[in-house]
């Protein structure tokens, strides 16, 4: 009998020892899956220099927009609108012959804005500039779409 009751606690004694050990393991590996987990959320997404620039051009854009809908030519221009040829995106994806010509056709509205000779000539050299836009992030980050139509001057206040 007492050779049974030996054989019992010993049995139990390594249940008890086991779970231990079992347990030590979940919890180091739930602490690592924690750590892991944490270390993903406190990594920031950090815009490329191209992204950057975009949402800097949207906000300057509406400005240009309220000018053009008070009647006004912009005395002035931002420069920075031409670094659209050399900032660097992302992914790299911006190095293609379709982003390279939408950018030039983007240059080209923006010079004949800079250039419009009344307030009617540069709002049609704006939408040129918007649909531009447009037709680029329908191939590339499709994301700003809805805002970039928003940002369009309507047919009846041209």
């Amino acid at each position: 009998m007492k050779r049974y009751l030996l054989i019992g606690c010993l049995a139990g004694a390594s249940f008890f020892f086991g779970c231990q050990q079992n347990a030590g393991e979940e919890t180091s590996r739930s602490t690592a899956r924690e750590k892991e987990k944490t270390a993903k959320e406190l990594e920031m997404y950090q815009p490329s220099e191209l992204a950057q620039l975009m949402r800097r051009m949207y906000e300057e854009n509406l400005a240009l927009r309220d000018t053009l809908l008070a009647g006004k030519l912009p005395a002035t221009f931002p420069k920075n609108f031409q670094r659209i040829h050399s900032a660097p995106s992302t992914s790299g994806e911006h190095e293609e012959a379709t982003f390279k010509a939408l950018a030039q056709r983007y240059t080209r509205h923006y010079d004949s804005l800079k250039k419009a000779p009344n307030p009617r000539a540069a709002k049609a050299a704006y939408n040129g500039m918007v649909q531009t836009c447009a037709a680029c992030h329908q191939n590339y980050c499709r994301g700003p779409l809805g805002k970039i139509k928003r940002m369009r001057i309507s047919a009846a206040e041209l």
